[in-house]
C-alpha cells in the first residue's frame, strides 16, 4: 500500500482496440450501454432528469466511502476535451473537472446525507482485508479503454471496456469484505466501466440535438491504460469534495 498523499497514477498506453473488440466482455458492455440509452429515452424526451443538489450545493451533504480507479492524465484531458466542447453547446450540463473524473469500483459505504468519514480503525480493518486479498489472490494490472459515450435519464457517461480484470476484482473484493464482516453497501450489483463526465443541472432545452451529438462522439477514442491499482476514498456524489485514505497497488503479474 502507498501512502495516501501520494496517489499513483494508472500508466498510459496506445490504444489497442483490437484487444477489447473481440472479447465478450466488450460485447456485454456494449449492450450494457446500448440499454441505459433505450431505458433513458422516455425522460431524455422531456429534458432528462436534473440533479437538484447542483443548484444548492450548501444543501448537498452526501457522501460516500467507494474503492476508485482514477484514469491517467492523458485520459482525463481527452475527455475534459470533450466535454469543453459540449459544456460551450449545452449549457445545462455540470460538466466533471479534470481531477474528479473517476471509475467506481465497489460502492463500500453507500452515499447518503450526513455519512461520517470511517474512523482511523475502520480505515485499517478495510486496508488490512485488501491488503490479504491482494498478497494471496495475486492481483493483477488490468486494461481499461474509454472509447465513445452515452446517456443515461440525468448524466453524461464516458463508455469504458475492461479486458474481464475490473470483473474479476470486484469479485474478489466483494468475497473478502463480506468474509471480514465489513460493511459493504452497494446501491447496486454494478458490472459497468463507465466514467461520470457531466450531470444535467437543469431541464435539457434540445435534448435531441445533444443525443446527436453524443452518437457524432461514438467512435471517439479517449485512450486505454493499465490498471496497476485503486484508490479507498471519502467523497461526496460528484467527486468534488474527496479525502483519499488508502491507495493500493496490485503485484505484477508473474509471468
Amino acid at each position: 500500500m502507498s501512502s495516501a498523499g501520494n496517489t499513483p497514477r494508472p500508466s498510459i498506453e496506445r490504444s489497442d482496440p483490437s484487444r477489447f473488440l473481440a472479447s465478450e466482455r466488450f460485447h456485454q458492455l456494449t449492450a450494457h450501454y446500448t440499454a441505459i440509452l433505450q431505458m433513458a429515452q422516455p425522460a431524455l424526451q422531456s429534458g432528462g432528469i436534473p440533479d437538484a443538489f447542483l443548484a444548492h450545493p450548501e444543501t448537498d451533504t452526501r457522501m460516500a466511502v467507494a474503492l476508485v480507479l482514477r484514469p491517467p492524465e492523458t485520459v482525463r484531458q481527452a475527455i475534459r476535451q470533450t466535454l469543453d466542447a459540449l459544456a460551450a453547446e449545452f449549457l445545462e450540463l455540470y460538466d466533471y473537472p479534470v481531477d474528479d473524473l473517476h471509475l467506481t469500483v465497489l460502492d463500500v459505504q453507500r452515499g447518503r446525507p450526513g455519512l461520517e468519514k470511517p474512523s482511523p480503525e475502520q480505515i485499517h480493518k478495510y486496508v488490512n482485508c485488501i491488503e490479504f486479498l491482494n498478497h494471496f489472490t495475486r492481483l493483477s494490472p488490468f486494461q481499461i479503454q474509454c472509447k465513445g459515450l452515452t446517456l443515461s435519464d440525468s448524466a453524461l457517461l464516458v463508455n469504458g471496456y475492461d479486458d474481464g480484470g475490473l470483473e474479476r476484482l470486484r469479485m474478489f473484493l466483494r468475497q473478502a469484505l463480506q468474509l471480514a464482516g465489513l460493511p459493504l453497501e452497494e446501491r447496486y450489483k454494478t458490472t459497468s466501466c463507465h466514467i461520470t463526465a457531466a450531470r444535467f443541472r437543469e431541464k435539457l432545452h434540445d435534448p435531441a440535438a445533444l443525443l446527436a451529438r453524443v452518437q457524432q462522439l461514438a467512435d471517439t477514442d479517449f485512450g486505454a491504460f493499465e490498471v496497476t491499482g485503486m484508490e479507498l476514498t471519502y467523497h461526496n456524489w460528484y467527486d468534488s469534495k474527496k479525502e483519499c485514505l488508502a491507495v493500493f497497488s496490485f503485484p505484477l503479474k508473474e509471468m
